[in-house]
């Protein structure tokens, strides 16, 4: 019940609360244009990324 109780401003700062990238931990106020803007400011995560996606790719696809 609690939840229901928050205000539309509660409930976007903790949507906001909850991007962060998923290889550093740090906080992005969403999950795309932020994100890969972190990816490209950020070698050691954008290379983590790129490694991790096929295995993405793989599981998704199924065959």
């Amino acid at each position: 019940m609690a939840d229901e109780e928050l205000s539309e401003e509660e409930r976007i700062q903790a949507a906001y609360d909850d991007h962060e990238c998923e290889f550093c931990g740090e906080m992005l106020p969403d999950p795309g244009p932020s994100f890969l803007k972190h990816l490209d400011e950020s070698d050691t995560c954008r290379y983590l990324w790129l490694r991790h996606r096929p295995l993405v790719q793989e599981e998704a696809g199924g065959s």
